[in-house]
């Protein structure tokens, strides 16, 4: 007989609010803000993101910077199994490793010129399985920033948000369910179904917050389920899913913002939002794909670095140098769309930094500079500005401007601790062609290249570095050029300098002070170094000073070399030669020059200003020393792995910096935290100081409340399943299970120690509930049992238990103890004997099983010395440490074993006389004890390895061991023999629980999986992965209906029963296609091939000699962005059988034709074919093409052989003469002749067709470009409209300043009479 089985799966994750990357490739992107555009913020304005999102694991997750206590928004997509499988509600199991946002750029007014007209943002995500999934939240679907925290959390019904598979509740529009499935694949949030922000407060009781919290929150369930108004059951859509990586991780990704003014890569997004249609993503395996988002498809492949890609970013548009004269002129020839470079720069681990040529898909400029591995880089465009305006030198500096390039700069952080820095500019190909191009140029000269730094530049001789630099290779494609190392923090700053890698460069700029920012963190460091970047007036200043401190000092060696020579000008103490400059006066930085050094900059200054471009010339040659100056270190409370910059907010929240001009700086700390610090910036009061502005930080907030800083390792859950207590080191969280928020965290510290009033912390090992779910009593790793008060928060009760670890921990309820009994007095059942009281047992490393009494403080002083071995002096100290009314443990009886106990279990059975204790010790042995009387009953053999994990079923017919040699044994209990013994984990395992009223059990192990399985038919049912690390324990609800699951990956994972049968055999047939996917991909699919065939490559070129090199630069750098998958080859199968069943219609009705035609008026009509769904062939293949994902049409187009290929052609043609599907058939008749153009070209009867087809295609695509053209302009006009009708309402800043009379007839004769009178 079949037994049923319920399907568990994965519904909600939390306790985790920064993941680490599970393989060796980490990533710098963990961090993005999410700006809210919404009406409802604080200012109105986007500029103040206060939402951040994080990498948590297997979602993403938002948290308010002002109310940071609990996460606001998640982000998460739901996992299809293989075969159809489950219910397809369950949550990914797959790991996030990159972010970076932008906004959606669906403007109300159709202005995106980033004015806050934003009406969303999205959200790109990057896995481990090498998929991108791009998320689109609108503003409106956000919380509102700008309420507070004060009110209680039992008064918030929606605290947290929830993904379930359990419980539901009907929100406020009456839907039991908030996430509908539409067609559409992006994820959807409406502003109803989000939690509110007003209340994160922990400041209540526990009972009360789960009473009233027991249901709360947002609840995706597969029970009770009920569809909504619209028939339709889920409410949240899908993201858009872009895979091309052949299963690489994704470690960096960057939208193209055009219009941004700060930090343009590094995966931030905070610059534009103005919308982003392209999308780059790199991989572990060294490839970068550029994808449309609009047509949900990768555009081409990038191919040329041999190791990981650390960062991409977008190149800023280079318009073409104009000086001061011409920039009148070539107005519209510079902001072409031709003119301007279309450019990614991709750093790698192998050490490469690459400048690539986006029109023509290959690599221009290779920078191997460096001295190993580039973990991290940026590209930013500096601002204009030049400083305070302090001066009265306006004009000078109107020309300066006009004169001036755009700044560009590029910034990698490499494994040998140094920051270079890169100047971007045209190329000199570029330049030669636009000064060419230039025809009403004043200056027909072309603009001089930019001298490439060297990065010994301080070694040499300024006089000769003309002709050391004329050695220098320039390409006239190179576009970056070396500017020197980022400066280390002065000396006089006290902070270290260290020389680990640079894990993380970021630049942003201040809104408040328009103050260019930019920090770098390195590895393992709790020190961010935060740097200025001075306008270009300072910049050049800078350089001026360096250069004439050179010519000093070259002047005084000079001095000294010529009087050692000539013999005169001896030192009166050495006897040695005195130069003429140390008799006279010493001259200071900031004195006035002499003559000599006037003249040489004069000198220097008319030769360079022989050209127009003069400024750009200087410009190109300031040293990164001259553009960057140190402003402060930010230190965070430990180790960082990576930050964030956000603008200060002038509200007073949480880190206001009101009037500062500074900026806010949040860090993911390694401890599961973030910090979130303030730069304050102010006018230093020495004015003789070379540098204006002081900079000063502060800690304004931390959000340690959330997350565990170690890994997990215990869980207990409350007798009602409401409250869950999860253990770590120094640490234990009791959460509520309902909506995932974090009720109190407590601190393990014990007391007693050898100095009187001392505490120390404690590493947490076990934990488990009391009756009432008012305490906790945790076991520590230094012998302690603490008595935790959940209300309060205190350790009401303190006990120097064992000398060594407890390691196990378990409690014994009386018979009487009824589940929903939630107001327990210990001391009802204390008095009752026939009831039985509550005993604790623990099992510990000094060999010693001791149980414990539960008892209520303060009642019976005299039951604390059972055990005898006190003194008078700590019995008063006991006395005056007392918590009336809450409990305490008292030590009954002491069970001795031989050897180091590792896990200790009570029996089920209510009989006294028949309850039994298992004990597992580190010899290898299971041995069983009467609990009334410790007699000995049965000693269990058989683990080669100590059994870490025991239970036993309700009916205590069966006890199910787990050990360290990855063996589950099940035992009978009446004669200790062994029934079976089953594999399936491939290591250790650390936890074991049964599931109520059944033989079926759960199991979770140091492989970071957890299986389902039956101990009657002994069968594994399920496999459930999703951790990232190992798992050491679980805890499963009374009536099974969630199990939760903690590990070393800091989270904790809610696996649900669902309605979905589960079937051995299919689940056995998925198990065998994972494991010869696995062995197919180890042996080499597609992401084998490629890495063995670039590595035959690389072999080939060092074989090669330098003749052979050319061949090799002539190889493709890029390659079509598609994969070949599963969904795509069924897909192809489905275009073919759609044309063999329009190609029979054809037939039949053709012949239906042929028949009808002699029966003249007595013709019938032929009824439309059901196979076609009632279409005619032509919309047949129409509707068959659009069912295909758009970034699976080319690859699935591939599948098709020639002759299908031009059946395909020849119903392409059709639909294009009715100007049906246009776009689609365009991209697909296009696609499919740039394939097959070669077969084409030498198939004489597709001549015509393809004649016929090129007209038809520039036909129909001239019709949809002018109607698109029509639109835009209307759309143009209707939006200069608007903005003109919102002007007349608008009172302009300079309204005072302008003579409101003038032209108004008797108000002008009245303003001018005024005037006569002052």
């Amino acid at each position: 007989m079949q037994h049923t089985y319920l399907r568990y799966e994965c519904a909600d994750a939390f306790s985790l609010v920064t993941s680490t990357t599970s393989t060796s490739v980490p990533t710098t992107h963990p961090l993005a803000f999410l700006h809210n555009n919404n009406n409802n913020s604080h200012n109105g304005s986007n500029n103040n993101p206060t939402l951040l999102l994080s990498t948590a694991g297997s979602q993403i997750i938002g948290f308010n910077l002002r109310t940071i206590n609990e996460p606001c928004i998640k982000l998460a997509h739901r996992e299809s199994l293989s075969g159809g499988l489950g219910t397809g509600k369950g949550l990914n199991s797959h790991q996030v490793t990159c972010i970076t946002t932008t906004s959606s750029g669906d403007s109300g007014n159709g202005d995106s010129s980033g004015s806050g007209s934003s009406n969303g943002s999205k959200v790109a995500s990057g896995w481990i399985d090498g998929s991108i999934r791009i998320f689109d939240v609108h503003a409106d679907d956000l919380p509102s920033t700008s309420t507070s925290s004060s009110s209680s959390t039992s008064n918030n019904k929606n605290a947290g948000i929830v993904h379930s598979l359990l419980f539901s509740k009907p929100n406020s529009n009456g839907e039991e369910f908030v996430s509908r499935e539409p067609p559409l694949r992006i994820f959807d949030v409406h502003a109803d179904d989000l939690p509110s922000t007003s209340s994160r407060s922990t400041s209540t009781s526990t009972s009360s917050s789960s009473s009233n919290n027991k249901n709360a929150g947002i609840v995706h369930s597969l029970l009770f389920s009920k569809p909504n108004s619209n028939g339709e059951e889920f409410v949240s859509r899908e993201p858009l899913l872009l895979n091309g990586h052949n299963g690489s991780q994704i470690t960096c990704l960057s939208f193209d913002n055009d219009d941004s003014t700060g930090g343009t890569g590094s995966g931030t997004g905070t610059g534009s939002y103005g919308g982003s249609t392209r999308l780059a993503s790199g991989s572990s395996d060294g490839t970068i794909i550029l994808w449309d988002i609009l047509n949900e498809t990768g555009l081409y492949r990038l191919l040329g670095h041999s190791g990981p890609i650390s960062d991409v970013s977008f190149l800023p548009h280079l318009s073409p140098s104009t000086s001061a004269s011409s920039t009148r002129t070539s107005t519209s020839t510079s902001t072409s769309t031709s003119d301007q470079f279309n450019g990614l720069i991709t750093s790698s681990y192998d050490g490469l930094v690459k400048v690539w040529d986006l029109n023509a898909q290959c690599c221009i400029q290779t920078i191997a500079n460096h001295g190993g591995q580039v973990l991290s880089s940026t590209v930013v465009s500096l601002p204009h500005n030049d400083g305070d305006n302090d001066n009265d030198n306006g004009e000078e500096e109107n020309e300066n401007k006009n004169r001036v390039r755009v700044r560009v700069r590029l910034v990698t952080g490499c494994i040998d601790g140094k920051v270079r820095v890169y100047s971007i500019q045209q190329s000199k190909r570029m330049t030669i062609d636009n000064t060419t191009n230039t025809e009403d140029n004043d200056d027909d000269t072309p603009m001089p290249m930019p001298m490439p730094m060297l990065e010994n530049e301080d070694k040499v001789d300024v006089n000769v570095k003309s002709s050391s630099s004329s050695n220098i290779s320039v390409s006239m494609d190179d576009v970056c050029f070396f500017m020197g190392n980022l400066p280390p923090p002065p000396s006089n700053s006290n902070v270290i300098v260290s020389h680990e890698k640079v894990v993380k460069v970021e630049y942003f700029t201040s809104t408040s002070s328009s103050t260019m920012y930019f920090g770098y963190l390195r590895n393992n460091s709790k020190m961010v170094d935060i740097y200025t970047v001075r306008s270009v007036k300072d910049a050049l200043a800078k350089k001026k000073r360096r250069l004439r401190r050179r010519r000093e000092k070259d002047k005084k060696e000079n001095s000294i070399a010529s009087s050692i020579h000539s013999g005169s000008g001896k030192d009166k103490e050495t006897g040695m030669e005195q130069p003429e400059d140390k008799k006279g006066k010493k001259r200071g930085i900031l004195d006035e020059e002499d003559d000599t050094t006037s003249k040489v900059i004069d000198n220097n200054a008319s030769a360079s200003t022989s050209t127009s471009t003069s400024t750009d010339v200087e410009l190109d040659q300031i040293k990164s020393s001259d553009e960057y100056v140190y402003a402060c270190t930010v230190r965070a409370s430990h180790k960082i792995k990576s930050f964030e910059f956000t603008n200060n907010t002038n509200d007073g929240k949480v880190g206001a910096g009101a009037g500062s001009g500074g900026v806010r700086i949040v860090f993911a700390l390694a401890t599961n935290a973030l910090e979130v610090h303030s730069i304050k910036r102010k006018k230093k009061d020495d004015s003789r100081s070379s540098e204006e502005y002081e900079f000063t930080t502060k800690n304004v907030s931390s959000m340690d409340m959330y997350g565990h800083p170690t890994g997990i390792r215990s869980i207990a859950l409350s007798s009602d399943d409401e409250l869950a207590c999860t253990v770590s080191k120094n640490i234990a969280k009791v959460w509520n299970v309902g909506n995932r928020s974090c009720l109190r965290s407590l601190p393990l510290t014990s007391s007693k120690s050898s100095k009187r009033g001392s505490t120390s912390s404690s590493y947490g090992l076990c934990s488990v509930f009391l009756p009432g779910n008012t305490h906790v009593v945790v076991g520590t790793r230094e012998g302690y049992l603490l008595v935790i008060d959940i209300a309060s928060g205190d350790i009401v009760f303190t006990e120097k238990a064992h000398e060594k670890e407890i390691w196990s921990i378990d409690i014994k309820k009386p018979p009487s103890f009824g589940s929903g009994s939630n107001q327990y007095d210990i001391a009802d059942y204390n008095d009752d004997e026939a009831s039985g009281s509550i005993a604790i047992v623990t099992g510990s490393a000094d060999k010693n099983v001791k149980f414990w009494e539960v008892e209520t403080q303060g009642e019976d002083d005299s039951s604390s010395d059972e055990d005898g071995g006190s003194d008078d002096d700590s019995d008063n100290d006991d006395k005056a440490g007392l918590h009336i009314g809450h409990p305490m443990l008292v030590h009954t009886r002491t069970l001795e074993s031989a050897d180091d106990v590792v896990c200790v279990r009570y029996s089920h059975c209510n009989d006294p006389a028949q309850k039994m204790i298992f004990v597992s010790t580190l010899d290898n042995q299971i041995k069983v004890f009467f609990d009334d009387t410790l007699k000995f009953f049965l000693s269990l053999y058989g683990h080669t390895l100590p059994a870490l994990a025991l239970d036993s079923s309700d009916d205590d017919a069966i006890l199910a061991s787990g050990g360290a040699d990855k063996s589950i044994k099940i035992w009978g209990l009446d004669f200790g023999d062994t029934h079976r013994t089953m594999y399936g984990h491939s290591d250790s395992i650390t936890d074991l629980k049964f599931v109520k009223k059944t033989h079926n059990f759960f199991t979770s192990s140091k492989d970071g999986s957890v299986r389902y399985w039956d101990g009657d038919r002994f069968d594994q049912i399920l496999l459930l992965n999703g951790h990232i690390s190992e798992i050491n324990c679980l805890a499963i609800s009374k009536t099974g209906a969630f199990v939760l699951s903690g590990g070393m990956d800091r989270q904790v994972r809610v696996w649900e029963r669902t309605k979905d049968m589960v079937f051995l055999e299919e689940e056995k047939e998925r198990a065998m296609e994972d494991m010869f996917d696995k062995v197919d991909n180890q042996k080499g699919d597609e992401a084998g091939t490629e890495r063995l065939m670039r590595r035959r490559k690389e072999e080939d070129q060092l074989e090669e000699d330098d003749d052979g090199d050319d061949e090799n630069e002539n190889q493709p750098q890029s390659a079509a962005a598609v994969k070949k998958s599963q969904l795509s080859v069924s897909s192809g199968d489905r275009i073919m059988e759609a044309l063999e069943r329009a190609d029979q219609e054809l037939k039949d009705a053709a012949s239906f034709r042929r028949s009808q035609e002699s029966k003249g008026k007595y013709a019938k009509e032929r009824m439309p074919s059901p196979y076609l769904l009632g279409m005619e062939p032509p919309q047949y293949m129409l509707w068959v093409l659009r069912s295909v994902k758009s970034a699976e049409l080319e690859q699935s187009l591939l599948v098709l052989p020639l002759h299908y290929m031009e059946r395909l052609i020849f119903y392409l043609i059709l639909l294009l003469r009715n100007g049906q599907g246009v776009e689609l058939c365009s991209r697909a008749a296009i696609f499919l002749v740039k394939t097959h153009q070669n077969q084409l070209v030498g198939h004489h009867k597709m001549a015509i067709p393809l004649r016929e087809l090129r007209r038809l295609l520039k036909l129909r695509l001239s019709e949809a470009r002018d109607a698109i053209g029509y639109n835009m302009a209307a759309i143009r006009i209707i939006s200069k409209v608007s903005s003109d009708y919102k002007s007349r309402y608008h009172i302009p800043d300079d309204f005072a300043k302008k003579d409101v009379f003038g032209g108004l007839g008797v108000g002008s004769d009245m303003a001018a009479a005024l005037q006569r009178k002052n």
